[in-house]
């Protein structure tokens, strides 16, 4: 047995296990269109056949908005949606205060020139902050774009600047994916936790495990994640792994 496989066997075996998983680039596949992102259906199926499972908890982990995660995977009964980094959480919307509401509305301003300047970018605007997209600007100029993205969330010290994968966002909120996941470990009393994320911004998440965890990073580079698998299409593979080692523990058929 491999060794993830092997790590997933003896987390099936815990009391109560926590499940959680990052969207783009690991539910669902990376594409040219964000509205379009749409979610794996082995995966999701795996993902939610576990959070019906006695004694395990599942959650989506993502930079998304609450809303467009419900947009993008219809109905996931069982499935907590925790959005923008962790600031949409349990029901509740970001706590922005006034003036970095003000400081953003100036971002989204001088964001949308940017998109002018650099054709095929686009503006995604979330509860907590406003995401400049510049996976589809021609790739000799995405260097200059990401700079020029990143300069303008630097102008407002209030605020925060968070990279990803083609995409620079400027948020109002201090929340991250490793607070995030430790709220729902302690809400849930997890033994242990399960995470997937690919993301610069999951490294955060990988950071609050324990030795016990599995973290997995998806795709190459380097990461706090005990394990990596090459690519996204892998992802249901492994959900499916650890749904078969947990329901053997269950004694479910």
């Amino acid at each position: 047995m491999k060794p993830l496989e092997q790590a997933l066997k003896v987390v099936a075996g815990s009391d109560t296990v926590l499940v959680a998983s990052d969207y783009d680039g690991t539910l669902a596949p990376i594409v040219a269109d964000p509205d379009h992102a749409f979610p794996d259906a082995r995966a999701l199926a795996a993902l939610v056949s576990l959070g019906a499972l006695s004694g395990t908890h599942v959650a989506m982990l993502s930079g998304r908005e609450v809303a467009v995660l419900e947009r993008l995977t219809g109905s996931v009964p069982g499935v907590e949606l925790v959005g923008s980094h962790g600031a949409e959480q349990s029901g509740r919307g970001p706590d922005i205060e006034a003036q970095a509401r003000e400081d953003l509305a100036g971002v989204r301003v001088r964001l949308a020139g940017l998109c002018r300047d650099f054709p095929g970018s686009h503006l995604e605007v979330k509860p907590a902050g406003v995401a400049f997209h510049y996976r589809r600007v021609d790739a000799e100029h995405r260097p200059a774009a990401r700079a020029a993205a990143h300069r303008i969330g630097l102008d407002y010290a209030g605020l925060t600047v968070l990279e990803g994968k083609q995409v620079v966002e400027v948020t109002g909120s201090t929340a991250n994916k490793g607070d995030a996941l430790l709220a729902l470990r302690d809400r849930w009393a997890a033994d242990v936790v399960v995470f997937i994320g690919d993301d610069i911004t999951d490294e955060d998440a990988f950071a609050t495990l324990r030795p016990l965890d599995v973290g997995i990073k998806v795709g190459d580079g380097a990461t706090k994640a005990r394990f990596q698998i090459g690519d996204q299409a892998q992802v249901a593979t492994v959900l499916e792994s650890l749904l078969a080692f947990r329901q053997e523990h269950r004694g479910v058929r």
